[in-house]
């Protein structure tokens, strides 16, 4: 819908959706092109160390968007 939005004017339009991880043995991990736009399904494991989790949110944001935190 965003993307609609913008009309003709230059843009760039990404989505994540982000899921706590669970102990099924598949995770969603995944990134796709919808129209153009990047669209990622990925799964975060929230029983270790906060470390290891920030490690995963900050290559998260780099692939989203270039850089991230050191």
């Amino acid at each position: 819908n965003k993307d609609a939005s913008f009309k003709d004017a230059p843009h760039t339009v990404s989505g994540m959706l982000l899921y706590a991880g669970t102990e099924e043995e598949t995770q969603p991990d995944q990134t796709y092109r919808m129209s153009g736009n990047k669209i990622s399904v990925t799964t975060l494991h929230l029983d270790q160390d906060f470390q290891q989790i920030a490690e995963k949110l900050n290559s998260i944001v780099r692939e989203h968007f270039g850089y991230g935190i050191r």
